[in-house]
C-alpha cells in the first residue's frame, strides 16, 4: 500500500495551491496537538476569508479530521498558501464547496 499524504520535513515548509472555489478544506492529521499552519490567500494573511477552524491567519490542528481553511464570499480563483511551522504534520486530500 503506497502512502496517500505528504509531510512536513522541517519548519517553515510550504504548500501553494491554485483553486477555483467558494470553500477550502483539507484534511490534516498533527505530529503534536499543537501543530500551527498559518494559512495565506493571494499572499495575504486569511482574516475575512478565513475558514472556521482558522483564527488570526492561523489553524490549530488538535486532532486528526476535514480543517475548514477559507470561505470566501463567492467562487473564485485563488492562490492558497499554507506555511507549516510543525515537522510531522501530514496532510491528505483537499475537497472545495461552492
Amino acid at each position: 500500500m503506497q502512502d496517500e499524504h505528504s509531510e512536513v520535513v522541517k519548519p517553515g515548509s510550504g504548500l501553494l495551491y491554485k483553486f477555483y472555489a467558494k470553500d477550502v478544506y483539507l484534511v490534516i492529521t498533527p505530529k503534536t496537538a499543537k501543530d500551527k499552519i498559518a494559512v495565506f490567500v493571494n499572499n495575504k494573511i486569511v482574516t475575512d476569508m478565513a475558514g472556521t477552524d482558522v483564527k488570526n491567519g492561523f489553524v490549530q490542528v488538535d486532532e486528526p479530521r476535514l480543517y475548514h481553511l477559507v470561505s470566501l464570499n463567492e467562487k473564485k480563483e485563488a492562490l492558497l498558501q499554507l506555511n507549516f511551522q510543525t515537522p510531522g504534520t501530514q496532510v491528505f486530500a483537499f475537497t472545495f464547496g461552492s
